[in-house]
């Protein structure tokens, strides 16, 4: 199957880098503004080949500046794109209008029009269309999603997750478009929503309601550097979440809980691998070694998109986060609790919202 990138950055290099390891997959053709960073994502993919295939080879790779002229490319098939924040929504939706199968970075959309719109338009022509949660492949995750829908933990009484993450002020100034709300958003869409989502996941619920707030404690964005809420997800289970791009460097943490009737899982680390809480009648997931997801991801459209059958990432079922996360920037707006799921919301609005 034959894969475009769409954004150059450290994320499409690291997409091309996954892409060159899975049997399958091509990757035919690059796109960006720059050509210094079109030549890179090239060449790592290129390394990569040859570094399994352990043999040399002339890989032609397709270097485009402008976009639009991949989608009318007959030989692209799939559409990764990695753009900043902001560009999502609509390459996603020139793609799939142009008959191409779609992975997009998180968050999808920065609206829940556009994000619906989206999806409608995927199952409309009949196109895959997934958000890159890639946590979702993590072996150790899913035997625990597994042991959670056995009753396991018996009646889930409470699910809470916490970030510490540092995201200096030098970052920030490197891209003039993150943290803003036109572009990005601050740390629930950039940082959380993966954690977010994969609270969710594990114990497939639903939300209902938020209360939440958004700070700016110390780093010199439009957006918030730190958010907490209560979220009520189905059924009358209360999920609590701390996020925050203000730790020092050296106490940087991430971690979910998950308390039940019968027990408790803790778990933490960038890939949530350390187990700090194992109170739970079932065997201890094998943690300790963590192979890529990203390979586990791209095997998985390739079926879905091969096999017409869902996928661990489809589009459709990655909303809750931004139900989340959107419900949170209301809530500290209209300073209330909110019902969710949301009618409307786009992140533009918040441009309004002064931080106290």
């Amino acid at each position: 199957m034959n894969f475009a990138i769409i954004g150059c950055g450290f994320i499409g290099k690291k997409h091309a880098e996954h892409l060159a390891k899975v049997k399958g997959c091509s990757l035919v053709a690059v796109s960006d503004i720059y050509e210094d960073k079109m030549e890179e994502v090239m060449q790592a993919y290129k390394k990569q080949y040859e570094h399994i295939s352990n043999q040399h080879h002339h890989i032609e790779i397709k270097q485009v500046k402008q976009y639009r002229s991949l989608l009318d490319d007959k030989e692209v098939e799939v559409i990764i794109v990695a753009t900043s924040t902001g560009f999502h929504e609509k390459i996603a939706h020139l793609a799939l209008s142009h008959g191409k199968h779609v992975i997009c970075e998180k968050p999808l959309a920065l609206s829940l029009s556009e994000a619906t719109k989206l999806i409608s338009l995927a199952k409309k022509k009949n196109l895959y269309f997934g958000v890159c949660y890639q946590k979702r492949y993590l072996s150790h995750l899913n035997e625990v999603k597994q042991i959670i829908a056995n009753g396991h933990l018996g009646h889930i009484i409470n699910c809470q997750m916490h970030l510490y993450y540092n995201r200096n002020d030098e970052y920030y100034r490197k891209s003039d478009w993150r943290g803003t709300w036109e572009q990005d958003g601050g740390v629930m869409l950039n940082q959380a929503i993966h954690n977010i989502d994969m609270v969710t996941w594990l114990v497939e619920s639903t939300p209902t309601s938020v209360l939440g707030k958004i700070e700016k404690r110390k780093r010199k964005i439009e957006a918030e550097d730190t958010a907490f809420s209560i979220v009520q997800l189905e059924p009358n289970i209360p999920f609590y979440f701390y996020a925050t791009v203000c730790s020092a460097p050296h106490a940087m943490h991430e971690s979910i809980s998950i308390l039940g009737t019968s027990g408790r899982i803790q778990l933490s680390g960038k890939f949530l691998n350390h187990v700090d809480v194992w109170d739970v009648q079932a065997s201890l997931p094998r943690c300790n070694t963590v192979h890529s997801p990203m390979i586990m991801l791209y095997e998985d459209v390739i079926q879905s998109i091969h096999n017409k059958q869902p996928s661990k990432i489809d589009a459709d079922t990655t909303l809750s986060s931004l139900h989340i996360i959107f419900g949170t920037y209301m809530s500290a707006k209209k300073q209330k609790k909110i019902t969710l799921p949301l009618k409307h919301f786009q992140l533009h609005d918040m441009k309004s919202f002064t931080f106290s």
